[in-house]
């Protein structure tokens, strides 16, 4: 049995991404999550900070074979480096665990929330895409693109159902279709992930 444990915010604990992941993986899989809402990953670099504190025991009491990190939703994009050293942090944090990067979508096409960027819809996909390409190339992370697959699924008219209706969070589609690609790099032999 694998073990995972992923680092993130209301992006993964909506509609709980762990446990569909887990359920997915019919047992091969054991998921665990420190999670806070709108958490970036550079709290895990405050040796005071809960969620620090948290990582740590969990560390401590499990032998993880992936650990997942997943960003405030636009912070890989306005601070890059912030994003980048916290990566780095982390990892040197997590042993022998492989870094997997999640990375992450736009906010809804059309919607007030992402005109509010001043990004088109492809424009916050493609940055936060390369955003976690730059990462993932400098700690040999692998990427689970569900950015990417949710805007494939915006090219094919489908992405309405796959947001809350804030424009920025999945709605049980959405993470249903998270929980499918991570199913797939954990238990299909990486197959989806993609490694730089």
């Amino acid at each position: 049995m694998k073990k995972i444990l992923f680092l993130g915010n209301s992006f993964t604990y909506f509609n709980d991404l762990p446990a569909q992941v887990e359920k997915l993986s019919g047992g091969e899989l054991l998921c665990h999550s420190i999670t806070r809402g709108g958490a970036y990953l550079n709290a895990y670099k405050t040796d005071s900070d809960e969620l620090r504190i948290r990582l740590d025991q969990m560390l401590s009491e499990n032998d993880y074979d992936y650990v997942v990190l997943q960003e405030q939703s636009l912070n890989a994009v306005i601070d890059f480096e912030d994003y980048l050293s916290s990566v780095k942090y982390i990892k040197s944090l997590v042993g022998k665990a492989k870094v997997i990067i999640y990375q992450t979508w736009s906010y809804a096409y059309g919607s007030p929330l992402l005109d509010s960027t001043a990004m088109s819809y492809d424009e916050m996909t493609d940055k936060l895409e390369s955003a976690a390409r730059m990462a993932a190339e400098e700690v040999d992370a692998d990427i689970v693109p569900v950015g990417r697959a949710f805007a494939d699924a915006v090219k094919c008219g489908e992405a309405d159902e796959l947001y809350d209706a804030d424009s920025l969070h999945p709605s049980g589609a959405g993470t249903a279709l998270a929980a499918k690609l991570f199913w797939k790099y954990f238990c299909e032999n990486n197959s989806l992930g993609e490694h730089i």
